[in-house]
């Protein structure tokens, strides 16, 4: 039997220059240099692709925990540090779509003993929790248990193992998941623990049926798009959790608004700056400069103004007549 197979280069009807070709295939190599290191040594991956879905007005993760595996999500968390999952037996946990974790069950867990160093970890003693619990806090939720390490395991392909919170006190809302998977710069964040020195994410919108993801690694590159635009790049202010970044001014069209750019001023001694937080659902900015957004906004949208914080915790909302269609009375509509 005879088979005509034909093959396409990668770059094949690319509108890139000779030298950008030259430049793709150096990374290609070197990526793929990076991955045969990593098979033939049996340490972490050279890179990793995640996807993300949107739940709420979070994005969550899923993978695996123990060993047996048990699929879990968690949202992803660049403002936060710990990984952590809800985990039996539970004092008080918050509702979650898939099974809750059992520790018992697994023959990778193991617990972190009381006299570990762990426990005195700045990020815990803030909050100053028992003897031999950690505890952190999101706003208005929170989580408290044990330390632990376990294997989790990603795309269901690499596995490690890792340092955990085994929460056995969960409050707030963490949108049906297990619990939260932390992005930050600190030493029991994911990128550190898997000694990845990138990482990427792309959010598409809640409404959108295209995939996000997280990707891990050496995949974690500014690209060249495919029409040939170079990407645009701003740095990271600070090496502490928190990743900020310098907002200089806003515009509403093509105007910018008379908004003073000391408002917006990195301070590291008073926790001022602008940080990229996945974990937030809405975009909140200084009173005065969201004063002049607001009343910049009232405008150019001509409808009745309705204040919303009680129902819906937003305080500035447009009554909207066509919405429900008629003959429903008007609702405001944020």
């Amino acid at each position: 039997m005879f088979y005509d197979c034909r093959l396409t280069h990668v770059d094949d009807g690319s509108p890139f220059n000779f030298t950008e070709l030259i430049r793709r295939a150096a990374l290609r190599s070197q990526h793929r240099r990076q991955l045969l290191k990593a098979r033939i040594t049996n340490t972490s991956p050279a890179n990793l692709n995640i996807p993300v879905t949107p739940v709420k007005f979070e994005y969550k993760i899923d993978f695996s925990i123990g060993t047996p595996r048990l699929p879990i999500s968690a949202v992803l968390d660049t403002g936060s540090e710990l990984v952590w999952t809800q985990c039996r037996p539970c004092e008080q946990c918050v509702e979650q779509v898939t099974p809750i974790y059992d520790p018992s069950k697994s023959s990778s867990f193991s617990k972190i003993p009381c006299t570990s160093p762990m426990y005195a970890y700045e990020l815990f003693k803030q909050f100053n929790p028992p003897k031999c619990q950690y505890a952190c806090a999101y706003g208005s939720a929170s989580t408290r248990g044990v330390l632990a390490t376990e294997t989790f395991s990603f795309g269901g392909k690499h596995s490690a193992k890792l340092t955990f919170g085994c929460s056995r006190e969960s409050r707030g809302d963490f949108a049906g998941t297990a619990g939260i998977v932390g992005l930050g710069q600190g030493k029991l964040s994911l990128i550190s623990q898997l000694k990845f020195n990138k990482f990427s994410y792309c959010f598409t919108p809640f409404n959108s049926s295209r995939s996000s993801h997280l990707l891990l690694g050496s995949r974690a590159n500014l690209e060249r798009s495919a029409s040939g635009e170079a990407p645009q790049s701003t740095p990271f202010l600070n090496d502490t959790n928190f990743y900020y970044v310098a907002l200089r001014r806003i515009s509403l069209g093509k105007t910018f608004l008379p908004i003073p750019s000391s408002i917006f001023q990195y301070k590291a001694s008073e926790g001022r700056g602008t940080v990229v937080d996945s974990g937030n659902g809405q975009s909140q900015l200084p009173q005065p400069a969201y004063d002049v957004i607001k009343k910049k906004i009232t405008s150019f949208i001509r409808l009745p103004v309705r204040n919303m914080s009680s129902t819906v915790g937003l305080d500035h909302c447009f009554a909207v007549s066509s919405w429900p269609p008629h003959p429903a009375p008007p609702r405001p509509a944020c």
